[in-house]
Formats: C-alpha cells, structure tokens, sequence
C-alpha cells in the first residue's frame, strides 16, 4: 500500500496538547472497533483510487509577484509591500487530462486592484497504472507589459 502518509511531531513549547490529543485518541479507540474502522479506510481508499471527473477552485495571497519579462514590476515591487491575491480554477477529467487557469491580482495603493498576469496550464496525469506515475503539464504566462512606474 502507498499514498500519502501524516507524520504528526508536536510542538516542544505545547506539550500540554499533545498530551491531550493523546488521551482523545485512546479514549476514541476503547469506544470503537478498530478492525471496522480499518476496513472502512481501506474501503474509502479503494475509492480514491477510481479516477473521477471534478472542478478545482481556489486561492492564494502572498506579499510578491515575480515576472520574468516585466522588469518594471519586479523593480516596483522590491521597494514596496502590497498583497497580490491568486484565484484559479481547474478542470480535471477522469481520463488524466486537466487545465487549469490562474489570475495574480496585485492590490497596489496608488492604482487600485488589477491584474498583473494570468497563467494557462494544460496537464496530463497517467492513471490507473500499478507500476509506475507520469505525469506531464506546460504552464504559459500571460504577462501585462504596461505596469504603471
């Protein structure tokens, strides 16, 4: 079996919490089964592994935007700090094939709210083989030039 695996490591300066969810998990595992809840996982994991068809959406924010053909911008950016949000939205079919499509929103004090650059990512993943993972995807930036000084 392989996936993704949770190594949980508590923190040295809380060592109250880790006594507590400690003490959660035990008392969840006196009140339950725990061969029924190992056939459920596997179960919910047999599922997982069926390729299905679904939408991404999502967000990012961050405090920079880096272009590689707008100087201008890298240079602006480097003096001042201004957040830049990041919505994309992906469709992910069940044969492997995927595009996903981004927008970098800068939020600058001077200029209001717009858009800097845009990115288009067509993917493919290959599913369903045992043996080995491939995957193969091209990212194309859509950068506006004419960014205010």
């Amino acid at each position: 079996m392989c996936g993704n695996s949770v190594v949980w490591k508590p923190s040295e300066k809380t060592p109250l919490t880790a006594l507590a969810v400690q003490t959660i998990v035990r008392s969840v595992e006196k009140g339950f089964d725990s061969t029924a809840v190992l056939k459920d996982l596997m179960a919910l994991l047999d599922a997982a592994a069926i390729p299905t068809s679904y939408f991404s959406v999502e967000a990012g924010v961050g405090n920079r935007l880096f272009s590689v053909h707008n100087n201008r911008l890298n240079a602006r950016q480097s003096s001042i700090s201004t957040l830049v949000y990041t919505p994309s939205v992906g469709y992910f079919h069940r044969s492997g094939l995927s595009l996903t499509a981004s927008a970098y929103l800068l939020n600058d004090k001077d200029n209001g709210f717009g858009s800097t650059q845009y990115t288009l990512t067509p993917a493919y993943d290959l599913l369903g083989n045992d043996k080995f993972g491939f995957s193969i995807s091209y990212t194309h930036y859509f950068v506006k030039d004419n960014f205010p000084p």
